[in-house]
C-alpha cells in the first residue's frame, strides 16, 4: 500500500504542474483573437471551453490521486455507528434503502469522518452498480459480534465474479467503466487503520455484499 500511495503521489505531482500553464495559454489564445472570422472565433470559444473542461476533470483527478496518498491517520473518540449509516442511508435519493441497525450496537471509538467515508463511497459504488435496474436497492445493517462490531452494506446489482474478489481492493483495479479503481484501495485501508477487515461476498439479493468488522477499542494499525 505504502509503494501504491508513493506512486499515486508522484502522478499527481507530474499531472498537476501543466495543467495551469494549459489553460492559461488556451484563454490567451482566445481572448487575443480580435479578428472578423466568426466561425473562427467560434471554433476558439468552442475549443478553449473543451480544453477548460478537461482541465478541470484532470484537478479532479489529481484531488483523488493525492486523498489516496496521504496516510490515513484517524481521530479517535466515542461515536454512533447507526447514527452515520442512518446518515448515508438518507443522502441515497435513487435507491430504496433498508436499514436494520441493531440497538444492541452502542458507542464504538472510530474517526466518524472516515468511517463515513467508507460508507459513501460503498454506497457510491452501489449507485452505479444498480444503475439501469427497475427496482434499485441497498442495504445497511449493523450487529454486535462479541467485541466487535459487523457493518453491512449490499446491494441488487450483478455482484462481484469469485475470481475478482481477491483483488477488487488493489488500487487501480475498478470494476467500473472509468473508474480509477482507488475508492474500495481507500475504503480498506480505512478499515485497516481502524484494526478491521472488509470481505466482499454474494448478498441475499444477487448483489455484492460488503461486510466490515470493526473492534470496539481499535489498536491502530499501519498498512
Amino acid at each position: 500500500m505504502a509503494a501504491w500511495r508513493e506512486m499515486a503521489q508522484a502522478l499527481a505531482h507530474e499531472v498537476q504542474n501543466p495543467l495551469t500553464p494549459i489553460q492559461l495559454t488556451v484563454e490567451a489564445m482566445r481572448k487575443r483573437y480580435h479578428g472578423d472570422d466568426h466561425a473562427y472565433a467560434a471554433l476558439l470559444d468552442e475549443c478553449s471551453r473543451i480544453v477548460v473542461q478537461e482541465v478541470e476533470s484532470l484537478r479532479s483527478l489529481v484531488l483523488r490521486f493525492r486523498e489516496f496518498s496521504r496516510p490515513v491517520e484517524p481521530l479517535f473518540a466515542p461515536i454512533d455507528l447507526n447514527a452515520i449509516v442512518a446518515d448515508v442511508g438518507a443522502l441515497q435519493r435513487d435507491l430504496r434503502v433498508e436499514l436494520d441497525l441493531s440497538t444492541q450496537l452502542g458507542p464504538i471509538r472510530a474517526d466518524e469522518d472516515r468511517l463515513r467515508q467508507v460508507l459513501m463511497n460503498l454506497a457510491r459504488n452501489a449507485q452505479t452498480a444498480v444503475s439501469g435496474r427497475e427496482s434499485p436497492r441497498l442495504r445497511l445493517a449493523t450487529r454486535p459480534a462479541g467485541e466487535n462490531v459487523v457493518l453491512v452494506v449490499e446491494d441488487n446489482g450483478p455482484g462481484i465474479p469469485l475470481a475478482e474478489r481477491e483483488r477488487i481492493f488493489e488500487p487501480y483495479r475498478s470494476g467500473f467503466t472509468g473508474g480509477l479503481g482507488l475508492g474500495l484501495a481507500l475504503v480498506k485501508g480505512i478499515i485497516l487503520v481502524h484494526g478491521g477487515s472488509i470481505r466482499v461476498e454474494d448478498g441475499q439479493w444477487g448483489g455484492a455484499r460488503f461486510q466490515i468488522t470493526l473492534p470496539r477499542e481499535p489498536e491502530v494499525t499501519h498498512d
